[in-house]
């Protein structure tokens, strides 16, 4: 199992890799992927939801993000999930976002005082 040193993931679960998100990406072609992870329509996501087919079936929802402030924003925007890997500096991580107006999920680096969403993979 992948490393959980925050023990956030229940047993039998981990919070992805870098690696095992790049997997995922280029599964669904890499310009592609945000799109056909994204639940399709703008029942949550505003318009105009850029390529949303929801073809892998992860039914990615715009939860928006906090800024290290508190502050939360981009509710109905974008989605975004961290990774388990860490910056080189250990300040934060990597983690991956989808928005309205891609079909791309972008690959970012931010310190660990933001906060994203998390989704868990079996181990």
């Amino acid at each position: 199992a992948v490393n959980d040193s925050r023990k956030i993931a229940p047993a039998g679960w981990h919070v992805p890799t870098h690696d095992e998100w790049l997997t995922l990406v280029n599964f669904y072609t890499f310009n592609l992927a945000g799109g056909k992870l994204k639940e399709s329509g703008t029942k949550h996501w505003e318009s105009p939801n850029v390529g949303a087919t929801n073809e892998g079936g992860f039914t990615a929802l715009p939860g928006g993000f906090r800024y290290n402030s508190g502050e939360f924003v981009h509710i109905s925007k974008s989605g975004s999930w961290w990774s388990s890997t860490p910056t080189s500096d250990n300040l934060g991580a990597s983690f991956r976002q989808v928005h309205t107006q891609f079909a791309t999920m972008a690959q970012l680096y931010y310190a660990s005082a933001y906060g994203f969403s998390v989704r868990l993979v079996k181990d």
